[in-house]
């Protein structure tokens, strides 16, 4: 026994002095707060005044709005029509036309509900940056206590359009077709998704509508519609005349054919710049003649031709062999 107790005297020796019970649970808890401050710092620090992080795609465009897409104050759009609206805004907002989505429950007639449309877009701030107007605001007005009366307004700022197919008279026809008929039917939500879809569509898919002719081309459209399918008929009848009568006179038939060929190619030319269907019409016709007659002119030279051969003399053809025998 004294030996192991002057075997263990040393290492009791070289042993701090032991703390308190009171101060290493201080210690602990001090510890554990300092690590909860310390992870809530570095999770809420890179959201506070930030955007998500998220890396773009290289077809996406970074959007710069600070504003919800669908606000449903009347509740009219259940959790899947809300998503869609929402998709459908984000999309319009990518194209370029900054797009947002408001129902409330009040009760508005046609008027009204413009007029409150066009305030919501302008104090929400709907546009692309301040003061460029180009925003489009889809607003639909309640009735709390009647929930079928329902009143819906388009608004689009003064440099929302055109885009593309997208125009005063297409919004419109959105408004007066799409939206009277969903909600003649009860379906307001469809009313809002299927205005969407249109816009997007207009937006996206059709072509601008071509410009108004002025000048020279539209005086020339209105005499061409007239001219060039008479020219086409008086062309085919002298073209076929002219084949019938001068049998012998291929010069003539020739230049016949090429003076209305070039008449054909003219016709083309003033039917595209002045948009003329007659004309496009009459100079293909027109066209599709002198080529016919050009080809039985020259079936004609081919018959007229004489094919002079000479006969080879009997045994002048010699075989392979005949002509390796010959060599050596």
């Amino acid at each position: 026994m004294t030996g192991t107790w002057h075997r263990f005297i040393p290492l009791q020796k070289a042993l701090p002095p032991m703390r308190s019970r009171y101060s290493n649970q201080t210690a602990r808890v001090s510890a554990v707060l300092l690590m909860l401050m310390l992870a809530h710092f570095v999770a809420i620090g890179p959201v506070i005044g930030a955007a998500p992080d998220i890396a773009p795609s290289g077809n996406s465009v970074q959007m710069g709005q600070d504003w919800y897409m669908v606000i449903d104050r009347a509740g009219i759009l259940d959790e899947v029509q809300e998503r869609s609206a929402i998709n459908d805004a984000y999309r319009l907002n990518l194209y370029g036309i900054p797009t947002q989505v408001v129902t409330e429950p009040v009760a508005l007639n046609q008027g009204q509900a413009d007029a409150r449309a066009n305030e919501l877009r302008i104090t929400n701030g709907i546009e692309s940056s301040f003061g460029a107007n180009d925003g489009l605001l889809v607003y639909a007005s309640v009735d709390p206590y009647d929930q079928t009366n329902i009143v819906m307004s388009i608004s689009g700022g003064g440099r929302t359009l055109p885009r593309n197919g997208l125009n005063t008279d297409a919004l419109n026809d959105i408004r007066d077709q799409i939206v009277t008929d969903q909600l003649a039917q009860g379906h307001p939500a469809r009313a809002i998704v299927y205005s969407l879809r249109e816009i997007i569509y207009l937006e996206q898919y059709v072509p601008p509508p071509a410009p108004v002719l002025h000048g020279w081309k539209a005086d020339v459209n209105r005499a061409i519609d007239v001219l060039a399918p008479l020219v086409s008929l008086a062309g085919t009848g002298w073209l076929i005349r002219r084949r019938s009568r001068s049998e012998g006179n291929q010069a003539a038939s020739t230049r016949d054919i090429l003076t209305f060929g070039v008449a054909a190619l003219v016709l083309v030319v003033l039917a595209v710049q002045t948009r003329s269907a007659p004309a496009v019409f009459a100079a293909a016709w027109l066209g599709t003649v002198a080529a016919w007659q050009a080809t039985l002119l020259d079936r004609g030279r081919d018959c007229d031709r004489t094919v002079v051969t000479t006969p080879r003399p009997p045994g002048s053809r010699l075989t392979a062999m005949s002509r390796k025998t010959i060599e050596t």
